[in-house]
């Protein structure tokens, strides 16, 4: 086998593993999530966008690199539960600038102590060392996707 097959079998294998991985999270933090506090990781990606200073959703449907009608409905359902509330933009009053409720901020202060309590049932084993390595190596690999589209 020649070394681009080599390395072609390789990425292949490398894309089956963090698409199955990112499928496998989704699933597994949804249910943890939807059972004590109704919601999904869309909602939970959405409100920590803007925990962290994301406040249009156009920004936010890009952070997340999803269509901008998605992260809209997300964001409707968010504002129904009172998690998120929006106020026009100070520089251009038909943008929306979102930000958390109190109620947004606590909902999404116990999404991280259920999330970090789940991780810690003994059944996750992977240290702040893994963590930090994993993230690291799956930005360097969504620039180079990015930059190779």
């Amino acid at each position: 086998m020649a070394a681009s097959d080599t390395l072609t079998s390789d990425l292949l294998e490398l894309f089956r593993v963090v698409l199955q991985s990112a499928r496998d999270t989704d699933r597994l933090l949804n249910l943890w999530l939807e059972k004590d506090l109704r919601l999904t990781m869309q909602d939970l990606s959405v409100l920590q966008s803007i925990a962290v200073g994301v406040e249009y959703p156009t920004d936010i449907a890009a952070r997340l690199n999803q269509a901008s009608p998605t992260v809209s409905h997300v964001i409707s359902r968010l504002v129904g539960r009172g998690l998120v509330e929006r106020e026009r933009g100070v520089d251009d009053g038909r943008k929306r600038r979102l930000q958390l409720t109190d109620k947004g901020t606590t909902t999404l202060e116990r999404a991280h102590d259920i999330i970090s309590k789940s991780m810690e049932d003994g059944h996750f084993r992977l240290t702040e060392k893994d963590v930090t390595r994993t993230r690291r190596a799956l930005e360097k690999y969504m620039k180079i996707m990015r930059f190779g589209a």
